[in-house]
């Protein structure tokens, strides 16, 4: 059996990406070099909240388990991904129709195609989509292993009357991990995928950087 990978990870880069007001950037900074030292060395610094990455429940909840602490089987297994792109609003809601039970115990992507329009300019956080709460909270309820999405979930628009953080809020103190910032969605609308992106362990962290993947069989 022959098994086909899509990347679904934005890539990293010092300059170009869309960063969330109080973050920062990706720093890479080089420590040797091939002349003279005969090999190459780096240091990065960067936000875990920064390009496609996961969000572990500490992250909005004090009392959430670290990174190290989440399930590694929440960031591997049967996915789904959710069409939201006729949607004429910003605000996003459920497919009109879906049945909630057969998201129970899978990797739930959405999919409004935003980060591969938009990611790297500041309209991705200031102008992009956002998911509402009631959705959230049917996602919470048909308890998914993770949710992820190509869009930033809340808004960060100041002219939004939507509280803040609120879905990050639903869905991290329910105990379900999110994967933020992913890209490459549409091609698994109606697919039947293994999902897979693992965090680093980090010890004590609310989130991880992440290279996430789709596994299709054929």
């Amino acid at each position: 059996m022959s098994v086909r990978m899509i990347d679904l990870t934005l890539p990293m880069t010092e300059e170009g990406m869309s960063i969330i007001a109080g973050n920062k950037g990706l720093e890479l900074h080089a420590l040797r070099h091939h002349d003279p030292d005969g090999r190459s060395s780096q240091r990065i610094a960067l936000s875990l909240h920064l390009g496609t990455h996961l969000d572990a429940p500490f992250h909005f909840d004090p009392d959430g388990v670290t990174m190290e602490e989440v399930d590694l089987n929440r960031f591997y297994g049967p996915g789904i991904c959710l069409d939201l792109r006729a949607s004429k609003n910003r605000q996003l809601e459920l497919p009109e129709g879906l049945d909630t039970a057969e998201l129970a115990d899978k990797i739930v992507l959405l999919s409004v195609g935003w980060s591969d329009q938009v990611f790297g300019k500041g309209a991705y956080y200031e102008e992009g989509p956002y998911l509402s709460v009631d959705a959230a909270r049917a996602l919470v309820a048909a308890g998914p292993r993770a949710i992820g999405a190509d869009f930033p979930v809340d808004s960060h628009s100041a002219d939004v009357e939507q509280e803040a953080w609120s879905c990050h809020r639903t869905v991290l103190r329910a105990g379900i991990p999110l994967i933020d910032n992913l890209t490459n969605l549409a091609g698994l609308i109606g697919v039947s995928f293994t999902f897979a992106a693992l965090p680093l362990r980090l010890v004590g962290g609310d989130g991880s950087p992440t290279r996430a993947v789709a596994l299709l069989e054929g």
